[in-house]
């Protein structure tokens, strides 16, 4: 289940953003949209580079996990119904509210959480934006889903009923908002804005979990954001994209020059160097 996406005027500027953030997260416990690129003709008229890019929709979650479409269910934010039932929102808010009343210091009431939440999906969708500096997060972009049919037991794979977080629009991280960004501490935010700092602020109550999620931001910081492994990623989107961009920007306009292109492809580069 695919979308064709274009992002206007300043397309030239953002469109391998998301792309290439989303990319570094592929072999993770998060959810990410795949995509490619795409030249489109509108009754012969060029009309740029789109990127077909998958949506995340119950269809997502059925095709790649081989689960029927009744059976998951799809929330935003604080627990907004995307896709599901009343229920579904229901269990979430308990969830929070379970949080917010139970002191996560003591490991029984932990315990309990961890039955609800994939805690390596939650970890991740933290770590992920607090590095990008993805200053539209999480007052935004905060979409999350679980197995409906699921008895909350390990070992059962996604069918565990747990919920688990997707990563997507992404493209204000990595430098987008300013120079400034690269010394931004996003972690201040994560613990008070929405369900992820209600969660996140009740979570780091516990010594176990700030042990793990101490362990797991490290274990990024040496793979994901290696930064050899971000400037191969950097060269491949360069490499793919710079053949069509004279006639991306002839036709928008939002850039005067390769050399400015170049410039916003380097600012990724000069973000991961001072990150």
């Amino acid at each position: 289940n695919f979308i064709l996406r274009n992002g206007g005027n300043d397309w030239n500027k953002t469109f391998f953003r998301d792309e290439f953030m989303q990319s570094l997260f592929d072999n993770s416990q998060l959810d990410i949209q795949y995509r490619r690129p795409a030249i489109v003709f509108v009754d012969g008229e060029y009309w740029g580079i789109h990127t077909i890019t998958q949506h995340l929709d119950e269809y997502y979650l059925a095709n790649k996990y081989h689960l029927s479409t009744d059976s998951v269910a799809i929330l935003e934010m604080d627990g907004n119904l995307q896709y599901g039932k009343k229920r579904d929102v229901n269990d979430f808010k308990d969830l929070l509210a379970y949080v917010e009343s139970h002191d996560l210091r003591k490991n029984e009431y932990y315990n309990e959480v961890l039955k609800q939440i994939d805690i390596q999906s939650f970890m991740d969708v933290i770590i992920a934006n607090v590095y990008f500096c993805n200053s539209d997060w999480p007052n935004n972009n905060v979409k999350f889903w679980h197995y409906k049919s699921g008895n909350n037991k390990d070992g059962m794979g996604v069918r565990d009923g747990k919920w688990r977080w997707f990563l997507y629009d992404t493209d204000w991280g990595f430098g987008y908002t300013g120079s400034e960004s690269v010394t931004m501490d996003l972690l201040e935010k994560a613990t008070q804005t929405g369900s992820i700092g209600k969660l996140f602020k009740a979570l780091l109550k516990n010594k176990s979990f700030c042990k793990e999620f101490e362990k797991r931001f490290e274990f990024h910081l040496n793979t994901t954001f290696n930064s050899e492994i971000i400037d191969q990623k950097i060269n491949s989107i360069e490499a793919t994209y710079a053949p069509l961009m004279q006639e991306q920007m002839n036709r928008w306009r939002a850039l005067e020059s390769m050399i400015e292109w170049k410039n916003e492809v380097n600012a990724l580069r000069q973000f991961q160097s001072q990150r």
